[in-house]
C-alpha cells in the first residue's frame, strides 16, 4: 500500500481514527487512575467545607528525627483550637492533613503564639489510636483534657471519646465508653449537663447521666438548624458553626432549648472552630489561618490575626474564655479548696446549679410534657423541696456575703 493510498485511507477514516484516540486516551487515564495512591484520591475523614490546600503550617515534633532539624511543613487547616488553664499564650490543637491519611492520625499540636502560627508537637502520647483521628478538643469539669476522635469502620464515620489520664496534656489519652455518634461536646452554661452535636444530624444532644456519661444521650433537644460545634457568648447566648457552610449562629434568646438558630443575623465567615481572646472578640481557625474579630461583636468582620491592628480593654479573664469555650464553670479560684469552707461552698455552688436543673425538668413535668401517663405529682413533696432549695440559696448568700464575694 502506497503513500496515496493510505492518506485516501485515513480521509474517508478520519472518524473512525479520532474514536480510536479517544478509546486509547481513556484507557490510560483508568489505568493511571488506578495506580494513584488512595491518600490522594479521597478526601480527609472529616469533611470541611471549603477547605483550602495552600493553607500552611509549620509544624516541628520534638522528638522529629530528622538530621537536619528542619521544621516539618503540613498542609492542613487546624480545626480545633483550646487555650491552656495556666498560660494565656498556650493553645491546643489539632489539623488535618489533605496530603496523606496517615500524616494527621497524631494530629494534636500546640503553640505558644498564635500568631506566629508555628505549632509543636509534645514529645510523647500525640495519638489517641493508631486509627483515631482528633476532631474536637474541650475540658471535663475536673480540667482533664478531652477530644472526641473519628475513624473509619468499614466506611461508617465511628466518633469515639477520649481523655487525658491527668490536667498534664502530656499525659496519655484514656478512651471511654461512647455512643459512638457525638462529634463535639459542650456543657450547658447555666445547668451543668453535657450536651454534644450528633454526628448524624446535627442536632444537640444531653447527657442522661448527670455525672457525665458519654454513652448515653437524649434528644434532640431542641430540632433546628444542625450545627458542627456550639459554644456560648460574653452574655451566655449558645453559638454554634453550621454543619454544611461553617458559618457562625446565635441563639435568638439566652434560653437555647426554647429559642431557635437566628438564620437573618448571621456572621458569615466560614470557620472550623472559636475561642474568646480576652478582649472579647471571637479568634477563628479557618482555611486561610488563624483569624480575629475586628471587634467584640457577634457581627464583627474577622481579619488574619497577623493582621489585627485594634486595641481593646480587657474583657475576660482565662477562666472566663474557657467557661465559655467548653460551659464548665471552674471554681477553683473562687473557692478556697483548701479549707473546709471553700470546699463547703463549691459542693453547695454545684448542687444549686443540679437543683435548678431539676426544677426545669419538674417545670416540664408539670405540663406534662414528658409525663404522658399523667402520674399523679403530690404537690406538697414539691413544695418541701422548693422550700429546701430557697433555704440553700440564702445559705449561699449569705456565705457569699460574709467572704465579700
Amino acid at each position: 500500500m502506497n503513500n496515496d493510498k493510505i492518506i485516501q485511507w485515513l480521509n474517508k477514516s478520519r472518524l473512525i481514527v479520532v474514536l480510536y484516540i479517544i478509546l486509547i486516551i481513556i484507557i490510560l487515564f483508568f489505568i493511571f487512575y488506578e495506580n494513584i495512591p488512595k491518600d490522594l484520591s479521597v478526601n480527609v475523614l472529616e469533611n470541611f467545607s471549603g477547605g483550602s490546600a495552600d493553607t500552611n503550617v509549620t509544624t516541628a515534633s520534638t522528638s522529629d528525627t530528622s538530621t537536619d532539624n528542619e521544621p516539618v511543613n503540613m498542609i492542613m487547616p487546624v480545626h480545633s483550637i483550646l487555650p491552656a488553664f495556666d498560660n494565656p499564650n498556650l493553645y491546643f490543637g489539632a489539623y488535618l492533613s489533605s496530603r496523606n491519611t496517615g500524616d494527621h492520625l497524631d494530629n494534636f499540636i500546640y503553640t505558644n503564639s498564635l500568631v506566629s502560627n508555628r505549632w509543636l508537637k509534645p514529645e510523647e502520647n500525640l495519638a489517641l489510636s493508631e486509627e483515631h483521628v482528633i476532631v474536637d478538643l474541650t475540658y471535663d469539669s475536673n480540667k482533664r483534657m478531652t477530644a472526641v476522635g473519628v475513624r473509619m469502620n468499614d466506611g461508617i464515620a465511628e466518633y469515639d471519646i477520649f481523655k487525658k489520664e491527668t490536667s498534664d496534656f502530656k499525659s496519655s489519652w484514656v478512651a471511654l465508653e461512647s455512643n459512638k455518634v457525638m462529634r463535639s461536646l459542650c456543657n450547658d452554661i447555666k445547668y451543668g449537663k453535657l450536651i454534644g452535636c450528633s454526628s448524624y444530624d446535627g442536632q444537640i444532644y444531653e447527657s442522661k447521666n448527670r455525672l457525665l456519661s458519654y454513652k448515653d444521650w437524649m434528644g434532640p433537644v431542641n430540632f433546628d438548624k444542625p450545627m458542627r460545634k456550639v459554644m456560648f457568648d460574653k452574655e451566655g447566648f449558645m453559638i454554634g458553626i453550621g454543619l454544611i457552610d461553617n458559618f457562625i449562629y446565635k441563639k435568638k434568646s439566652m434560653h437555647w432549648r426554647e429559642s431557635k438558630w437566628d438564620t437573618k443575623n448571621v456572621n458569615q465567615t466560614k470557620v472550623y472552630d472559636l475561642v474568646y481572646d480576652k478582649d472579647g472578640c471571637l479568634i477563628a481557625t479557618t482555611k486561610e489561618g488563624i483569624k480575629k474579630q475586628l471587634h467584640p461583636d457577634f457581627g464583627s468582620k474577622f481579619v488574619l490575626l497577623k493582621d489585627f491592628d485594634q486595641e481593646h480593654e480587657e474583657l475576660l479573664d482565662q477562666l472566663e474564655i474557657i467557661k465559655f469555650k467548653t460551659g464548665n464553670e471552674y471554681l477553683d479560684e473562687e473557692f478556697n479548696l483548701d479549707t473546709e469552707l471553700g470546699r463547703d461552698l463549691k459542693r453547695i455552688y454545684e448542687f444549686k446549679k443540679v437543683s435548678k436543673d431539676l426544677c426545669r425538668s419538674k417545670g416540664k413535668f408539670s405540663k406534662g410534657n414528658l409525663n404522658p401517663q399523667r402520674e399523679n405529682v403530690d404537690s406538697d413533696v414539691l413544695n418541701r423541696q422548693n422550700e429546701e432549695i430557697n433555704d440553700l440559696y440564702s445559705m449561699i448568700d449569705d456565705l457569699t456575703n460574709k467572704l465579700g464575694m
